[in-house]
């Protein structure tokens, strides 16, 4: 796997340092799989959100197979420093703000579920981990201190609830 380019993605904003190391630590896991179907890479939100406009607001960085999207949401004036994480979601339903930071996100990652932007239904759900989720969790810990985020469920539901929802902003495409 190639190292993922997430400048196109940021514009003038800087792409966090965490995000950078994680693209490297992805370099290094056959396939790419550390995590339930995330994958990390560049994508882009102006099909989703129908616009560069829009698109705008979002700075992507993971995808998943059916083509639902991860990124910072940068609404109000945010930067990364303190967007949180959203999923959009390829069937325009569903999206959902996901995580308060990426710290947060990158510890519902190493909860290793199979659809991230369904964590509330599936974080309890035993299954069979990812090909680097070992990985992925030790170097979590050994380079960042940092483990799976405590609560998930909890966790993704006072996330949401502390930002408007997509749908506020965006219509019925951010339901």
């Amino acid at each position: 796997m190639a190292r993922p380019d997430f400048k196109p993605a940021f514009g003038a904003h800087p792409v966090p340092q965490l995000l950078d190391d994680l693209g490297e630590f992805a370099m290094d896991v056959k396939g790419g799989h550390f995590a339930g179907r995330f994958k990390l890479g560049p994508a882009d939100a102006t099909g989703w959100l129908g616009g560069p406009e829009l698109a705008s607001h979002f700075a992507l960085f993971g995808h998943d197979q059916d083509g639902s999207q991860y990124g910072f949401w940068l609404y109000d004036d945010r930067t990364p420093a303190n967007a949180p994480i959203v999923y959009l979601s390829a069937a325009h339903s569903g999206s959902c703000v996901l995580a308060e930071s990426l710290e947060d996100f990158l510890g519902l990652l190493a909860h290793d579920v199979t659809d991230l932007g369904l964590f509330y239904d599936e974080a309890d759900r035993p299954h069979k981990h990812s090909a680097g989720h070992a990985a992925y969790v030790a170097w979590l810990h050994d380079c960042f201190g940092m483990a799976p985020l405590p609560g998930p469920a909890r966790a993704v539901k006072r996330a949401a609830a502390a930002h408007p929802k997509l749908v506020d902003r965006y219509g019925k495409r951010g339901a």
